[in-house]
């Protein structure tokens, strides 16, 4: 045998050793429990249809957060970059799906993050198609979420714990899937799941394979506390392993349990640093993390602010806490600048009512419109932008 034959056998032998090792790796981090293969023929999208019948009729309003997004903060801001990114991670998720989707419904995969159970031991996931009086109950649940929260824009957590607590998660995002089945065309092909174990730790979650349009995505939730520093240390060598990515587009939203140290002062927050490391892109409301935090991370010239937040004179005079002050003031801040957009009517964030005092501040900002046409009740909302290499 030659030199150049022996080289080549063991540079055939090291690659295939290197690719056995990522596998093994991979199999190490995420692990899939389920015994279904990855797209086999099944009800799963029936499922999702069943669970989200009961949000059919407030599907045209939350749809049109969808074409809001784009056309107010992709298209007039000419912000492209937020969805530079293949990927979405969303902490403090919850149930929604409908956010990440609106802000980069292209993406080819999303990681949601909540302290919620995706799955009870009372009703596993193979229970989910078989049952039906289990479906019947669990979409009454679903409903009584949304019906109770401004038409599912956001979620009460004591609606939301009850039912994550029996049922688990599973059935709020699959409806919410379901619903989305006209509107965006998405069929959901199977859900599996998808547990990250490294064998000294163990985080159970679930992957929902989908199609759009003839595009593949998936959406991976996983239940973690997400103020464990171990939990989060394991969630990113997963990340990394699986997406081979330095950055992505983070969304925050309605994520106070999460980001409660960091907003109150108390760090370090294992949350914060989380976040930090692993995004290019940074999408919030007045709940994610603090202004301060931000601008060391972007710089102030890479954040943008859109709709109408309270003036550093009303944060001050309402005696709200450090974090909303703050927030008010870069907000002033930003306002005053090219960085400021209007917001049309996306219902992002925190949307506030608007009392009789702060309306003329509101309408000059020009983001202020009307929810409850009962209560004639003007809201105004609003929406943080941060990237570290720019969002044009």
């Amino acid at each position: 045998m030659d030199t150049k034959s022996r080289i080549w056998i063991v540079g055939t032998v090291i690659i295939v050793l290197f690719c056995i090792s990522r596998l093994t790796i991979s199999r190490n981090i995420w692990k899939n429990t389920s015994r279904e293969l990855i797209f086999p023929q099944n009800d799963w999208d029936r499922v999702a249809q069943s669970l989200g019948s009961s949000m059919s009729a407030y599907i045209p309003m939350l749809y049109n957060n969808f074409h809001d997004f784009d056309e107010y903060v992709i298209q007039r801001a000419e912000l492209h970059a937020v969805r530079n990114s293949s990927f979405v991670l969303y902490p403090c998720s919850g149930g929604d799906v409908f956010t990440p989707l609106a802000v980069h419904p292209f993406a080819k995969g999303y990681v949601l993050l909540s302290q919620n159970p995706i799955l009870t031991e009372s009703y596993p996931l193979d229970t989910w198609k078989r049952n039906h009086s289990l479906l019947e109950n669990a979409t009454q649940a679903v409903a009584d979420i949304v019906r109770s929260s401004r038409n599912g824009r956001f979620q009460l957590g004591h609606l939301l714990i009850p039912m994550a607590n029996e049922y688990g998660m599973l059935p709020l995002i699959l409806g919410m899937l379901g619903a989305l089945h006209s509107a965006m065309n998405i069929i959901v092909l199977n859900v599996s799941t998808l547990n990250i174990d490294d064998q000294d730790d163990f985080l159970p979650g679930v992957v929902i394979h989908c199609v759009r349009n003839n595009n593949f995505f998936w959406i991976r939730y996983v239940s973690l506390d997400l103020n464990s520093a171990p939990a989060l240390l394991l969630v990113e060598r997963a990340i990394r392993q699986d997406w081979q990515v330095s950055g992505t587009t983070t969304v925050i939203k309605g994520a106070e349990v999460g980001f409660k140290e960091t907003l109150e002062g108390q760090l370090p927050n294992p949350l914060l640093d989380f976040i930090l490391g692993l995004s290019s892109i940074i999408v919030e409301d007045v709940t994610g993390i603090t202004l301060s935090k931000i601008i060391p991370w972007c710089g102030q010239e890479n954040i943008h602010a859109f709709g109408a937040f309270k003036t550093t004179k009303e944060a001050i005079e309402g005696q709200f806490t450090k974090s909303h002050i703050e927030f008010a003031k870069l907000f002033d801040s930003v306002y005053k600048t090219e960085n400021w957009h209007p917001m049309g009517h996306l219902g992002y964030g925190y949307c506030e009512m608007a009392g009789k005092g702060a309306r003329a501040n509101v309408k000059v900002r020009g983001a202020w419109h009307i929810f409850d046409d009962d209560n004639k009740a003007f809201v105004y909302c609003h929406l943080i932008i941060a990237c570290a290499h720019g969002c044009k």
